[in-house]
């Protein structure tokens, strides 16, 4: 019972350990994302749009939808 325990509280340092080294979510960005929803497949008429830059700031509006023009563009 106590070489379990061991083995459980070390496999939880581990895990503990690689979540501390990770890096935050925003420093890992390379992409910055624009996307444009549309109502149809004629894309006549914007419904909704997503922005985030490569600082994670952004913005978004309206709803999505599977008619969507989405532009990536690489961060420096």
């Amino acid at each position: 019972m106590k070489t379990l325990m061991t083995k459980l509280l070390a496999g939880a340092l581990v895990t503990a350990s690689l979540f501390a080294w990770a890096e935050p979510a925003s420093a890992r960005r390379v992409f910055a994302v624009q996307a444009q929803y549309y109502s149809g497949p004629d894309y006549n008429q914007l419904v909704g749009e997503v922005y985030r830059d490569c600082d994670g700031n952004g913005s978004q509006w309206g709803v999505r939808t599977p008619y969507v023009i989405r532009e990536t563009t690489a961060c420096p």
